[in-house]
């Protein structure tokens, strides 16, 4: 089974922008980790009793152990496009070229984490009201739905801090597949 996210990054995360993520991911990584008996969220390599690598320009996490699959990283500032990103018909003539990345989750354990802060990321703008983020997967709105839940729950724990979300599911799904996406 080879359930994939990608996200093409298109500029930087401003700084405020990258600190609330941060935040996000932390906080999300402390309420999965404390569901269970063990670690669900673990660093890059999937390391038992780990923690996530979340810094001023990376955030770098897996699953635990056999859990794990492809690690999830997403860089403050948009890393150089690879060589063949240049060479793309559907770039040609336009001033910039994003920066593609994917993780494949296969539906484990981790796959929460990752689409709850694909869903955060996707709702960075730039200053001119353009994406950061451009998501995509190999799911549907329905594999996201745990997702969705674990980004509201995640939402509600840090909205104490100053962080405010009140975008309905079917508008934060949109982000990801279009207008007509929707979860119950």
């Amino acid at each position: 089974m080879g359930y994939s996210h990608y996200w093409d990054q298109h500029t930087d995360f401003d700084h405020l922008q990258w600190r609330h993520l941060c935040q996000f991911v932390k906080t999300g990584t402390n309420l999965l980790n404390n569901k269970g008996e063990h670690h669900v969220i673990c660093n890059g390599i999937g390391e038992t009793w780990s923690f996530p690598t979340v810094t001023d320009t990376e955030i770098i996490f897996n699953g635990r152990g056999a859990e794990a699959c492809d690690t999830f990283v997403l860089e403050r500032v948009k890393p150089e496009p690879q060589p063949y990103q240049h060479d793309d018909p559907q770039y040609a003539g336009t001033p910039f070229v994003p920066r593609f990345n994917c993780a494949k989750t296969r539906m484990k354990p981790y796959d929460v984490m990752v689409t709850a802060t694909l869903l955060y990321a996707a709702e960075c703008k730039t200053a001119d009201n353009q994406p950061v983020i451009i998501v995509s997967t190999d799911g549907s709105p329905e594999d996201w739905s745990a997702g969705v839940e674990f980004f509201y729950e995640t939402m509600q724990e840090i909205k104490n801090t100053g962080l405010a979300y009140y975008c309905g599911k079917t508008e934060l799904l949109s982000r990801v597949f279009g207008t007509l996406a929707t979860v119950d």
